[in-house]
């Protein structure tokens, strides 16, 4: 017949029992996260001077649902498009160019299709973070032409711009948005090719205003959020164009 443990070790084991799961539910969150930020960061080029913006579970949750779509039906343009301006909007965020590098392969169908307006700006955001800027460019003045304050094409163009260091353009892509659009997205644009630091922290001002409501717009605002408040903390009035035009 078993002895029944003295109630002192009974204690003793309930306590050990709930120290290893303690323990096993840490382990288990660290694995979860560590598995979650490898699929997020994975091939990732960082910048790791700026903090990059960080993703929210709605838009992990919305670029699953898009991907699960795609996988269903990725013959239908909608949905591949849906799936495009995720991963650019992410790849703007993180500051992550190669988030969007299959982007040519999620629209392949369609990729030599220059007629409709949001694959053309996608294919020219694409462009911008390959580094293909003359045919971003060309792109982007397609579209333009057609609708000239569609927001997208001057925002991405203001960038083209001024990555190339031709500021004037940068500055002249925002005026669309400059009558057409809240004040937060118009300072956003020209944040880009602000030259002095007063320029800087009255763009700021007027950006930390905007919706926060995770549009396109609203994270490429972020981002410019983030660069802008950089260069104020380190005093550094001119932007750097990263690519200088030849």
């Amino acid at each position: 017949m078993t002895r029944p443990l003295p109630r002192c070790s009974r204690q003793t084991d309930l306590q050990m029992n709930h120290q290893v799961k303690r323990r096993l539910k840490h382990s288990l969150g660290l694995l979860l996260l560590s598995l979650t930020s490898h699929s997020v960061h994975a091939g990732l080029n960082h910048h790791h001077h700026d903090e990059p913006g960080q993703l929210s579970q709605q838009q992990w949750h919305a670029l699953q649902h898009a991907q699960d779509n795609h996988r269903r039906d990725p013959r239908d343009l909608d949905k591949a498009l849906e799936l495009a301006q995720r991963k650019l909007t992410i790849a703007n965020q993180l500051r992550a160019p190669s988030f969007s590098s299959d982007i040519p392969k999620i629209l392949g169908p369609w990729w030599q299709d220059q007629t409709p307006t949001k694959l053309q700006v996608i294919q020219a955001a694409y462009w911008q973070h390959d580094h293909q800027f003359e045919k971003s460019r060309a792109a982007l003045h397609a579209v333009l032409k057609r609708e000239p304050g569609h927001v997208q094409a001057a925002l991405i163009l203001s960038a083209v711009e001024a990555a190339q260091g031709q500021w004037a353009l940068s500055r002249k892509a925002c005026a669309p948005l400059i009558t057409q659009q809240a004040a937060w997205l118009s300072a956003a644009c020209l944040g880009q090719s602000a030259s002095n630091l007063s320029a800087v922290a009255q763009s700021l001002q007027l950006i930390q205003k905007r919706p926060g409501d995770g549009s396109a717009e609203d994270q490429w605002a972020a981002a410019i959020q983030r660069e802008l408040e950089s260069r104020l903390k380190h005093e550094k009035a001119m932007p750097t164009a990263a690519h200088p035009k030849e």
